[in-house]
């Protein structure tokens, strides 16, 4: 995620932080009902996740180099314009 899609991610969430998932059990994936399946995926997960009273989420650093076009990257702006909507969709429109 880009870090203007975090920032409206938690802005409009009300949250404070910038959440990542490496480490989720597979029970409470299943249980939150997903629909997504491309870069709408972690908007929703983050806003069903937080949603959860007996769930905390926690930010843990990492790091990461993209890859280049020419490497093999797939993702394009219209695909960041798909996570902006599904922040808006799974947070807002609840």
């Amino acid at each position: 995620m880009s870090i203007l899609q975090l920032v409206a991610a938690d802005w409009i969430a009300g949250r404070k932080g910038v959440y990542e998932f490496s480490e989720v059990f597979d029970e409470i994936i299943k249980n939150i009902g997903l629909q997504e399946s491309r870069f709408g995926f972690e908007p929703e997960v983050t806003a069903k996740i937080a949603r959860l009273s007996n769930v905390r989420i926690y930010e843990i650093s990492i790091s990461y180099y993209g890859r280049t076009y020419s490497e093999g990257k797939k993702i394009g702006w219209r695909d960041g314009f798909r996570a902006l909507y599904c922040i808006v969709k799974y947070n807002v429109f609840r």
